[in-house]
């Protein structure tokens, strides 16, 4: 006989379980979820700030990243420059042809400043980073490229 009132018992427990998700007893959540938003909605939403040491921080960075693009370009084009320049001044005393203005307008690679002196026949090419880079082409006659140099 324990067992049926133990079984019994067990029973009304679990009754007792069904009835906690009543109407009243889920009316009354959500009352007091209404009510935690009620005391929200007088403040407003918060809003997170980043820090201005960290703001500071990613500006930095940012700026580091594209001076360090623009050195990068600058020198890769500079050193292209003068690699050609030694393959055609190499060429030019194999086969002995010359290389001339209008030959080295294609060696030239990315986008260099260019200074010309016409007196001394010298054009200087400036690649800006943050460094410059500069190539300095004398020319003989008839636009003839007899030397050039790097000045740093």
């Amino acid at each position: 006989m324990n067992d049926q009132s133990d079984q019994n018992r067990a029973d009304g427990e679990l009754d007792r379980g069904a009835e906690d998700t009543s109407p009243e007893i889920q009316q009354t959540s959500e009352q007091d979820e209404v009510l935690a938003q009620g005391e929200n909605a007088g403040r407003p939403p918060k809003k997170s700030k980043m820090p201005p040491s960290r703001i500071a921080f990613l500006v930095f960075v940012l700026v580091a990243a594209v001076a360090i693009v623009v050195e990068l370009r600058a020198r890769r084009s500079y050193t292209r420059t003068v690699e050609a320049l030694n393959q055609a001044f190499e060429k030019q005393d194999q086969e002995g042809t010359g290389l001339y203005r209008k030959d080295l307008e294609k060696l030239i690679h990315g986008s260099p400043s260019r200074q010309s002196d016409e007196l001394a026949r010298t054009e200087t090419f400036t690649w800006r980073g943050i460094r410059t880079h500069h190539l300095q082409v004398q020319y003989g006659d008839l636009d003839f490229v007899s030397s050039y140099s790097t000045p740093q």
